[in-house]
C-alpha cells in the first residue's frame, strides 16, 4: 500500500509526500523532530490536540506523525 499526503497551500502551492519513498533514517528522524517540538509522543500529542482550536501547522503535522508512524509500523 501507498501512503500519501497532499498539501495544498495558497502561500507553498502543492506538497505530496509520498512515504513509501522516504527511508527509515527519515522517518524515524521526522517522528523525533514532531516530539521534540510537541514534547512528548504522538499519543501525548493526541491527548492535547483539538482539531476546533488546532492551527494550520497542527493539523498537517498531526497527520505528516501519524502517517510517519503508520509507515513505521507497516515496515517492522
Amino acid at each position: 500500500m501507498t501512503r500519501k499526503l497532499v498539501i495544498e497551500s495558497s502561500e507553498d502551492g502543492r506538497t505530496e509526500i509520498n512515504y513509501s519513498s522516504l527511508d527509515m533514517r527519515e522517518i524515524t528522524g521526522r517522528i523525533r523532530t514532531y516530539e521534540k517540538r510537541y514534547g512528548g509522543n504522538f499519543q501525548k500529542f493526541l491527548q492535547s490536540y483539538n482539531c476546533d482550536t488546532a492551527s494550520p501547522q497542527e493539523i498537517t503535522d498531526c497527520m505528516d506523525w501519524k502517517n510517519l508512524i503508520a509507515e513505521l509500523a507497516d515496515r517492522n
